[in-house]
């Protein structure tokens, strides 16, 4: 009598722990099905240093970089922006307006960390945030 309780008790507790172990899985499935949802597209704004910002978002971003997106954020703004060619890449001179000196110049950043290369040289991933800021360089 004593083997029927314990092993009925060792069932109950195995089907207990996988229907935990299942609830579990799927609540780790819905949440990855929203992480996935959120990095399937790429984001950019441009920080013009006095409050104002722009945001745009993009979806169809496969084998675009950080410039074609700036481009884009522009284009639908209606802002002008001066870039100039480099053999490095492509260097931003100016958004709307509001030129690089030594004041203030156009940084860009991924994923909130600065740049280390030229903006038509990094390609996006999903997810990215580009963020363009009008800001006191740091050398």
């Amino acid at each position: 009598m004593k083997k029927i309780l314990l092993y009925l008790a060792l069932t109950i507790a195995f089907i207990a722990g996988v229907g935990l172990y299942t609830k579990n899985s799927n609540l780790n499935l819905k949440v990855n099905d929203e992480k996935t949802k959120v990095t399937n597209e790429v984001k950019t704004s441009i920080d013009f240093g006095d409050g104002e910002t722009v945001t745009y978002s993009e979806k169809d971003f496969q084998n675009k970089n950080a410039y074609d997106l700036l481009k884009k954020t522009v284009e639908v703004n209606k802002i002008e922006i001066k870039v100039k060619q480099y053999d490095f890449g492509v260097m931003i001179e100016e958004i709307d307006g509001r030129k690089n000196s030594n004041d203030k110049a156009w940084i860009y950043f991924i994923n909130g960390s600065s740049a280390t290369n030229a903006a038509d040289k990094y390609t996006v991933q999903p997810g990215d945030l580009v963020e363009w800021k009008y800001m006191k360089p740091t050398f």
